[in-house]
């Protein structure tokens, strides 16, 4: 059982606050369907992007777009970080993903990666290339890793190279992911600028 379930399997501690910019107006649930269609969404990994920072994730939010504030259900040390050497857990499930990976220079080049200590971002993209060779094409292969790693109890990674922490949750993760509320820009003609809360919490 991993740890950040309760004895009882059935409750989740210490949710992340965190936000996410996007052209769409309307977003009510984070659809797998949809990730990468704004062409950010494997921007860390493969899965749904987030910030700390809401002056962050409005990078990614046209003036037609929204940026939403949502919490997400799972503990941040229950996330891979991406930008750290993988430990505990995490060392154990990368390795055996390695283990696994097609063998080719690749996958030798991941197992030295990890042998070295790099990051897990450093590792992971070794592995990637591992993949890359079957020509299944880069995003697809992104997809793959994604869902070996939540197969093996790590929801989404966690990162600070960029400044704030950014997170990507992986496919899977979607009903974890409430939206507290979305902001967007008043309109130019109003004579006004910076964000406007356009909903309220429950609605």
């Amino acid at each position: 059982m991993p740890s950040w379930v309760d004895t009882a399997g059935e409750a989740v501690r210490g949710a992340i606050r965190a936000y996410h910019g996007s052209p769409a107006r309307g977003i009510r649930q984070f659809d797998p369907k949809r990730i990468g269609s704004s062409g950010n969404g494997t921007a860390i990994g493969y899965g749904f992007n987030f910030s700390e920072d809401p002056g962050f994730a409005r990078q990614y939010t046209p003036f037609t777009g929204k940026t939403y504030e949502v919490e997400i259900g799972y503990p941040e040390d229950s996330l891979l970080r991406l930008d750290e050497s993988p430990a505990g857990q995490h060392l154990d499930a990368i390795s055996d993903m390695i283990a696994r990976a097609p063998v080719n220079s690749w996958q030798g080049e991941a197992i030295a990666d990890l042998a070295r200590g790099k990051s897990a971002h450093t590792v992971l993209e070794s592995l990637l290339r591992s993949y890359n060779t079957a020509d299944m094409g880069r995003s697809k292969n992104m997809a793959r890793i994604a869902s070996e790693l939540f197969d093996r109890q790590i929801p989404g990674g966690v990162t600070q190279n960029y400044g704030p922490k950014a997170y990507v949750m992986y496919p899977g993760t979607e009903d974890s992911i409430s939206i507290l509320r979305k902001y967007g820009l008043l309109p130019a003609t109003l004579g006004a600028e910076g964000l406007v809360n356009q909903q309220q919490p429950g609605e």
